[in-house]
C-alpha cells in the first residue's frame, strides 16, 4: 500500500478493537478473510500489509488517535 494514511491506520486498529484482535497478524488475516469489504470501510482496495501497519504503529505520535478518542469521548 503505497499510502498509508493516519486515518487508514485508525480504521484498521479501530477494527481491530472492536473485532477483538489479539494480534496484528490475526488482525491482517481478518482483513484478508473481508478483502471485499475492505473498500467499505475506507481503507481502499489494496490489501494492507502487516509490516506496513507495525511500521505506521511504531513511528507514528499516539497522541494524534488520543487527542481524536478524547474529541469523540466528549461529543458522545
Amino acid at each position: 500500500m503505497k499510502h498509508f494514511t493516519c486515518w487508514n491506520q485508525m480504521l484498521a486498529m479501530m477494527f481491530g478493537q472492536l473485532s477483538n484482535r489479539g494480534s496484528l497478524r490475526d488482525l491482517i488475516v481478518a482483513f484478508e478473510v473481508h478483502r471485499a469489504k475492505q473498500y467499505h470501510l475506507g481503507l481502499g482496495r489494496e490489501p494492507i500489509a502487516k509490516t506496513t501497519l507495525a511500521i505506521a504503529n511504531q513511528n507514528r505520535d499516539y497522541r494524534i488517535f488520543e487527542d481524536f478518542a478524547f474529541y469523540m469521548i466528549k461529543e458522545v
